[in-house]
């Protein structure tokens, strides 16, 4: 009998389920579904606030993504004809916050400093063949530990950047090998805005209306018809603010500074789909060399796939989120200054 396994990487907007041939390690069917969470908050604080302030808070929160995720499974199951006798194993992967609501876990630790986790370290093994790949901080979930798998970075030996772009925006810095990881709040910025414009899309518009214009350096709009709200700018400003102010914040802890980044991995579901110098031109991405710039998707369901494939992989997560430095970005001074300096489109 074949063997599979399911992937699941729970997003604080989406979540991506996929069904995986383990033997040859290959994706045979995927899903991503929007994360049904999100009537009780769009981001990460709000829905913490919904289930310390609710008496039934946390249960719904976990009742939505268990049921979302056990509808994934099932449909990638009966699109491939497959029996559930034939799934052997399931890798999850998400924020820490998703990973609380998903085991049903307190997070009054996560709503007040010292921002502690509930969760456990290392590998969580939940009943059933489900395996959740570790966090690395409070704040910092095995989605960037799937990613930094993934990728690679932890092998290398230049100094090199992963920023995982997404409402949760996740970033880590390699240097010698040590890794420096950090997350920050970017907001609902890189999805669809009201108009239904995608967030590559957005970040190109304000790029060309940058140019020409229509927006000046501080943000603001100056045609009142153009096809950019305000809103919308303001969220794009306040995301590539704490994004680049947390790559900042990494670079000022290693003794680096931006022109030292000799290889950066832009996550998230964007795929291929960011202009570079578009990206570049708002102060979204730093600076550097256009080649030294590379997509590469979901990073985090990839390394869930290289973690549900490879006891070797699985292991070497322990290892990544064991040995990772993290670098809170609350009340941190470098951040608090990049992120107001930044909110400007002339940085």
């Amino acid at each position: 009998m074949k063997r599979y396994g399911i992937a699941i990487d729970i997003g604080t907007t989406t979540i991506t389920a996929g069904l995986v041939d383990i033997a040859v390690k290959k994706e045979i069917a995927s899903i991503i579904e929007f994360n049904p969470q999100a009537k009780f908050g769009q981001d990460i604080i709000s829905r913490i606030a919904y289930s310390v302030n609710n008496k039934d808070g946390l249960q719904r929160l976990h009742n939505a993504v268990i049921n979302c995720v056990r509808a994934l499974v099932e449909k990638l199951i009966n699109k491939k004809g497959i029996k559930k006798a034939a799934l052997k194993k399931m890798v999850v992967v998400g924020n820490s916050a998703m990973e609380h609501f998903f085991l049903k876990l307190s997070v009054e630790g996560l709503s007040k400093a010292p921002y502690i986790s509930s969760l456990p370290k290392g590998v969580i093994e939940v009943t059933g063949g489900i395996y959740f790949l570790p966090i690395i901080k409070s704040f910092v979930g095995s989605d960037l530990t799937a990613g930094i798998l993934y990728t690679g970075i932890f092998k290398e030996n230049s100094v090199c950047l992963l920023i995982d772009i997404g409402t949760n925006g996740e970033i880590a810095l390699v240097k010698d090998k040590k890794i420096f990881v950090a997350s920050t709040a970017a907001g609902p910025a890189f999805e669809a805005t009201d108009k239904g414009i995608s967030g590559s899309a957005l970040i190109e518009m304000v790029s060309s209306m940058l140019e020409n214009g229509t927006i000046d350096k501080t943000g603001r709009l100056k045609d009142i018809n153009a096809a950019l709200a305000q809103n919308d700018i303001r969220k794009l400003q306040t995301a590539k603010a704490a994004i680049m102010a947390g790559v900042s914040a990494l670079l000022k802890k290693a003794g680096l500074v931006f022109k030292d980044i000799k290889n950066l991995y832009v996550a998230g579901k964007f795929g291929n789909y960011i202009d570079k110098e578009a990206a570049v031109r708002i102060g979204l991405l730093p600076d550097i060399d256009r080649a030294r710039i590379k997509f590469v998707g979901n990073a985090a369901y990839k390394g869930a796939i290289m973690a549900l494939c490879s006891e070797e992989a699985m292991k070497k997560t322990i290892e990544i989120a064991k040995n990772a430095v993290g670098v809170s970005l609350f009340g941190n001074k470098c951040f608090k200054e990049e992120f107001i300096r930044r909110m400007s489109f002339n940085v």
